[in-house]
């Protein structure tokens, strides 16, 4: 497996990276061998180059794109990254996007206040804050990683790569 990692870079501070993978011959060792990686069984030789990508991508502390369709086992992915990165005794927060319709994503992910619309009884951090110092998983989303404004105060900078499912 050959990887090129390209620095994603946004008003000359590093955002991200983009991980561009190309499969070599496959060895005979990989053939049929069953491995279990944090939950995903695989037999297949190219499944498990993918897997040893994510194990060195999880050591760095950046945001991560996972693609596939419907049913591939991204969130599995985005819990293994969680689980091997310096960040795993951090909280895991995952948030479905396409199932909110705008105003109360917004609400979920930002926060709010007491009083800011119906049945907002009490403050409400938002997930960006709730999962500072661990791994918050956008499904469906393209929020981009960088500073915010919560509901609560003032600009932030959120504490956690952003793991996010397209």
């Amino acid at each position: 497996l050959v990887v090129r990692a390209t620095p994603i870079e946004r008003n000359g501070a590093r955002i991200g990276w983009v991980l561009a993978l190309h499969v070599e011959s496959l060895g005979e060792d990989d053939v049929d061998t069953p491995l279990l990686f944090h939950g995903i069984w695989t037999a297949d030789p190219v499944m498990k180059r993918a897997l040893h990508v994510v194990t060195r991508a999880a050591r760095r502390d950046a945001t991560v794109l996972v693609r596939g369709e419907t049913g591939t086992g991204k969130e599995l992915m985005a819990r293994a990254v969680h689980a091997l990165s310096p960040r795993a005794k951090g909280p895991f927060a995952a948030i479905n996007c396409a199932a909110l319709p705008g105003s109360l994503l917004e609400s979920e992910l930002f926060g709010h206040v007491r009083g800011a619309f119906t049945g907002a009884v009490r403050d409400q951090p938002g997930f960006f804050r709730t999962a500072s110092g661990g791994t918050l998983f956008l499904r469906a989303s393209s929020i981009a990683a960088g500073k915010s404004t919560d509901r609560l105060g003032a600009p932030f900078a959120y504490g956690m790569p952003i793991l996010s499912a397209a």
